[in-house]
C-alpha cells in the first residue's frame, strides 16, 4: 500500500514590533477580568505593543479582542492565574510570553487558548526561566499559537524545581526556531508536551527538537493529532549521567521526523504504542541501531496491521511479575521504507498479546458466585474458577472466602463483593483490569483471624456503594487495601477498621471519594491510613459534612503520611473516646481545603504531628488556631525538613532540635518543621555558602591561601583580592601581629610560629608576651598578638591554622 504525503513546512506570520516600553501590572480593579479594560491595569491604560505586562495577583484575565504587549509574564496560585484567549481574541507580543517567572516559591501560571490566537515574537516559556519555581501550563483547546523563536517547557528553574506542561487538544502550535522539553537545572525539573489532537509544528530555523537535555526529565505524549519536526531530534544529549530521562510515548497519532538526524543517549526512549512514526528518507539502518541499543521499543499497539508487507521487524516479549501473578506481553515493532509512505521510513507496532475477554452476557438472574480457582489460572474471567461455573455478571454477588489469589485483568462487573478468609484472600486488579461493584464491597469481612486484601496495580476499581475494610468481627480479622497505581473511586462511604482491623495504604495512583465520608476507626476496631505517594481526594464541595473522620470510635485511628497528597474539606480527629486520633506528617502534603474555622475539629485525643510533611489550611487567618493547637500540645513536631519550604514565615516555635514554622500566604496557612541539626555548620557551611569545589586544602580562587585559611581569617575563597584579615603594627619595642579568628568554631586551631633567623634561628610557638581578643563581630573576633622586640633586630612570624 502506498501513501502520498506533501512536505510539511512551518508557516508563521512575522510582524515587526517597536514601541517605547511602559511597565504595566495587572491589578484587576476593573472588575470584569478583561485585558482591554484600562481600569484593570496599574497605569489605568490598556497595554500597547511596547509595554512590559505582568500578572502576579492570581487573577484570571480574558482576551476577547486584539491585545498587545512587549512581553507578558505571570505567576500565581494553581488554577487562579489564568490568561484565556477566546474566539475573537488575539494577543501579539514583541517579546516573550513567560508563564511562571520571578517566583519566590512554588507558584503556577496558565495560558488557555479557547479559539483565539497568540503571536509570540520571541520565546514561549512555560516554567522555563531561570527564576521559575513550580508549574506553568498551556492548554490549546482550539485556535493557534505562533512562536517566532523557541518554545521552552520546564527547561530551567530554581529552589523547588519546575514542572512545565503544554497540552494540545485541537488547533495548531507552530514554532519557527526550536523546542526544548524538560531538562532543567535540577533533577526534579520536568517538562511535558501532550498532544491529544491538533498539531505541533517545529520549523526549520532551529538546530534541534531537544527532550530532556539537562538535569531533569522531558516527556512527549502523543495520544492523537500530529507532531512535525523539521529539525534534528536530540534526547538526553547532555554529556552527563544525571537521573533525568527523555521519553516519547507514541500512544496514538503521528510523529513526522523530517530532519534526518536522531540522536538518543543515556536514559532516552521512543515507545511506540498505537501511534506511527514517519522518518524522512531511508532510515532502516538508523531504526535498526535504535532498536538494538534499546532506545526504540514497542508497547501495546493496534491489533490490526498498518501494512501487509514490511522491511524489518523485531519481537519483544515482556513478563510483568506482580509478585502474586505474572503475565507475558508480546509486541512486534515494524519498519517499512516507501511502501507505507513514499519517501519515508514508517515505524509502527502491533500487539500480539491475546486481548482480554469482554463482559459476559447476563442471564438476567441474580446469583451468588464463589471463587475456588477450579480452572487453575486465578483469573476472574475464567468460568471454571467459579461455583457455579460461570463468570459473575452485574446482578450477581461475588464471594472470595476460600482463600487464594483472584486476578482481575479484564473488565468485571458485580452487584456486591465479599472478600475474606481465616488465612488470606487476595483480590488484585492489575493493568488492563477494571472492577465495578454497583452496591457494597466488603474486604476482610469473613473468617475469624485471617486477612482479606484488595491490591490495585494499575487497574481501576469503582464501588458505587460502601467500601469497607474490617467492617465486622474482632481485632484479629483484617481488611486491607494496597493502591500502588491505578484508581479507586467510591460513591458511598469508606470504612477503614470498623469493628475489626482495617488498613488502607496508598503508594501511588488516585483514591477518589466525592460524595460521602471516609472513616478511619469509626467504631471499636482500629484503622490505619498510610499515604506514601499518590493522592487521596475527598469531597471538597459544600454538600458533604466532615468527609475525613479519624478515631471517632473507641478504636485507634491513625493517619501516616510519608509522601503524596491528602485533600479534604474537613478533618475530624477524635470524639472523646479512649482510642487514638492522630495524623503523622512524615512527608507529603495534607491539604485542608475549606476555609471555615470549624473545618478542623479536634477532640482532646486529637493530635497532628509534623516532621517532614506539610499541613496546609485554606485561608490566611488560621495562625491563631495553629498557635492554640501548639499551646495545647495537639500540634507537635520533631526532626523536619532539611531544606526550608519558604524563606519567610509569620510564626515559629522551637523544641531545641527542630523548628515549627507557620506562614499565611497564597490563600493558605502553611505549617512545616525544619530540622536544625541538618544545617551545615563551621567549615561545611562556609563551603556550601561559596559553593567550593576543591575542599578545605584546595584553593578555589588561586590566591595562594587555602580554602581553610580563608575560612579561618574571614577571607573570600572566590575572590583572589580578598585574603582575609591580617595586619601588623609596632609601638616602640612592641610589635603586634593582628588577625581574624573564628569566635565559635573550636575545631580550628591557630598557631603563631616565630624566629629571629630563618637559617640558623630556633623556632618558637606562640611566643607573644600578651594576646588580646577584640569584640565579636558576626562569626569572627580580632586577635592582637604582642611581641617584645627588645634586643631583636628583626622577627619572622607565620600564622598556621589547622582543623581538628
Amino acid at each position: 500500500m502506498k501513501k502520498a504525503i506533501r512536505n510539511i513546512t512551518l508557516a508563521v506570520s512575522v510582524t515587526t514590533l517597536t514601541a517605547s516600553a511602559v511597565n504595566q501590572r495587572w491589578e484587576g480593579t476593573g472588575g470584569d477580568g478583561l485585558w482591554t479594560n484600562a481600569a484593570n491595569w496599574s497605569t489605568t491604560s490598556v497595554p500597547a505593543i511596547g509595554d512590559n505586562t505582568a500578572n502576579w495577583t492570581g487573577d484570571a484575565i480574558t482576551i476577547d479582542t486584539a491585545a498587545f504587549a512587549d512581553r507578558f509574564w505571570a505567576r500565581g496560585g494553581l488554577g487562579k492565574n489564568v490568561l484565556t484567549i477566546t474566539n475573537n481574541g488575539i494577543l501579539t507580543t514583541a517579546g516573550d510570553i513567560a508563564l511562571n517567572e520571578f517566583s519566590n516559591n512554588e507558584v503556577y501560571a496558565d495560558l488557555i487558548m479557547a479559539g483565539g490566537a497568540a503571536i509570540v515574537s520571541n520565546n514561549l516559556s512555560v516554567a522555563g526561566q531561570d527564576t521559575s519555581q513550580g508549574g506553568g501550563r498551556v492548554f490549546l483547546n482550539s485556535g493557534s499559537v505562533e512562536v517566532l523563536n523557541s518554545v521552552k517547557i520546564g527547561t530551567a528553574g530554581q529552589g523547588v524545581g519546575v514542572d512545565g506542561e503544554v497540552t494540545i487538544n485541537d488547533g495548531t502550535l507552530s514554532v519557527l526556531n526550536r523546542t526544548l522539553v524538560g531538562g532543567g537545572n535540577l533533577d526534579t525539573d520536568e517538562g511535558t508536551l501532550i498532544i491529544n489532537g491538533g498539531q505541533y509544528i517545529e520549523g526549520t530555523n532551529g538546530s534541534s527538537f531537544a527532550i530532556g537535555v539537562g538535569a531533569g526529565s522531558g516527556t512527549v505524549e502523543i495520544n492523537g493529532g500530529m507532531l512535525v519536526n523539521n529539525n534534528a531530534l536530540k534526547m538526553d544529549v547532555d554529556a552527563s549521567n544525571d537521573v533525568g530521562t527523555a521519553t516519547i510515548n507514541l500512544n496514538g497519532g503521528e510523529w513526522w521526523q523530517l530532519g534526518s538526524s536522531v540522536d538518543m543517549q543515556d536514559e532516552s526512549q521512543i515507545i511506540v504504542g498505537e501511534g506511527v512514526m514517519h522518518w524522512a528518507g531511508d532510515q532502516l539502518a538508523a531504526v535498526t541501531a535504535l532498536v538494538t541499543n534499546g532506545f526504540l521499543t514497542p508497547a501495546g499497539g493496534p491489533t490490526n496491521m498498518l501494512a501487509e508487507s514490511w522491511d524489518a521487524s523485531w519481537t519483544n516479549s515482556t513478563v510483568v511479575d506482580y509478585g502474586y501473578w505474572s503475565n507475558t506481553y508480546t509486541r512486534v515493532l515494524f519498519a517499512d521504507v516507501d511502501d507505507v509512505t513514499n519517501g519515508y521510513t514508517t515505524v509502527w507496532a502491533q500487539d500480539l498479546t491475546p486481548p482480554p475477554p469482554g463482559l459476559p452476557e447476563s442471564d438476567g438472574v441474580a446469583n451468588t458466585h464463589s471463587f475456588n480457582n477450579g480452572g487453575g489460572d486465578q483469573l476472574w474471567s475464567t468460568a471454571g474458577n467459579w461455583n457455579p461455573a460461570s463468570v459473575p455478571t452485574g446482578e450477581d454477588t461475588a464471594k472470595q472466602i476460600e482463600g487464594g489469589t483472584l486476578i482481575v485483568a479484564s473488565e468485571a462487573e458485580v452487584l456486591a463483593l465479599l472478600n475474606g478468609h481465616n488465612n488470606t484472600s487476595l483480590l488484585a486488579v492489575v493493568t488492563g483490569g477494571s472492577l465495578t461493584v454497583s452496591n457494597n464491597a466488603e474486604i476482610g469481612n469473613d473468617g475469624g483471624s485471617g486477612l482479606g486484601k484488595l491490591v490495585v496495580d494499575g487497574g481501576d476499581v469503582s464501588v458505587l456503594g460502601e467500601l469497607s475494610f474490617g467492617k465486622k468481627g474482632t481485632a484479629t480479622r483484617r481488611g486491607e487495601l494496597e493502591l500502588n497505581s491505578g484508581t479507586v473511586n467510591v460513591g458511598g462511604a469508606t470504612l477503614v477498621g470498623n469493628q475489626a482491623t482495617g488498613t488502607v495504604t496508598i503508594n501511588g495512583g488516585v483514591f477518589n471519594q466525592p460524595y460521602t465520608v471516609f472513616k478511619v476507626a469509626g467504631s471499636d476496631g482500629s484503622g490505619t491510613l498510610n499515604v506514601n505517594g499518590g493522592s487521596l481526594e475527598l469531597h471538597t464541595g459544600n454538600d458533604v459534612w466532615q468527609p475525613l473522620q479519624v478515631g471517632t470510635g473507641a478504636g485507634d485511628g491513625v493517619v501516616n503520611m510519608r509522601g503524596g497528597l491528602i485533600r479534604t474539606r474537613h478533618l475530624v480527629l477524635g470524639n472523646n473516646n479512649a482510642g487514638a486520633a492522630e495524623v503523622n506528617l512524615y512527608g507529603g502534603t495534607f491539604d485542608l481545603a475549606h476555609g471555615w474555622t470549624g473545618s478542623l475539629f479536634m477532640r482532646s485525643e486529637g493530635k497532628i504531628h509534623v516532621e517532614g510533611g506539610v499541613f496546609k489550611w485554606n485561608g490566611t487567618d488560621k495562625l491563631p488556631y495553629i498557635t492554640n493547637l501548639v499551646a495545647q500540645g495537639q500540634m507537635t513536631w520533631d526532626n523536619g525538613m532539611t531544606n526550608m519550604l519558604s524563606e519567610s514565615w509569620d510564626h515559629s516555635w522551637t523544641n531545641g532540635t527542630s523548628i515549627l514554622y507557620a506562614e499565611a500566604a497564597g490563600g493558605y496557612t502553611t505549617v512545616w518543621a525544619f530540622d536544625t541539626t541538618s544545617v551545615p555548620a563551621g567549615y561545611d557551611a562556609f563551603e556550601t555558602l561559596y559553593d567550593l569545589q576543591e575542599g578545605a586544602e584546595g584553593d578555589d580562587d588561586k590566591d595562594g591561601l587555602s580554602n581553610l585559611g580563608e575560612y579561618a581569617i574571614n577571607g573570600n575563597p572566590t575572590n583572589a583580592a580578598d585574603t582575609g584579615q591580617m595586619g601588623m603594627s609596632s609601638d616602640g619595642s612592641t610589635f603586634a601581629y593582628v588577625h581574624a579568628k573564628l569566635a565559635d568554631d573550636s575545631s580550628v586551631t591557630y598557631r603563631l610560629i616565630d624566629t629571629t633567623d630563618l637559617v640558623n634561628g630556633s623556632v618558637t610557638t606562640n611566643g607573644y608576651v600578651s594576646q588580646v581578643n577584640g569584640p565579636v563581630d558576626g562569626d569572627y573576633l580580632t586577635v592582637t598578638n604582642n611581641y617584645d622586640m627588645t634586643g631583636k633586630p628583626e622577627q619572622f612570624i607565620e600564622l598556621e591554622v589547622e582543623q581538628q
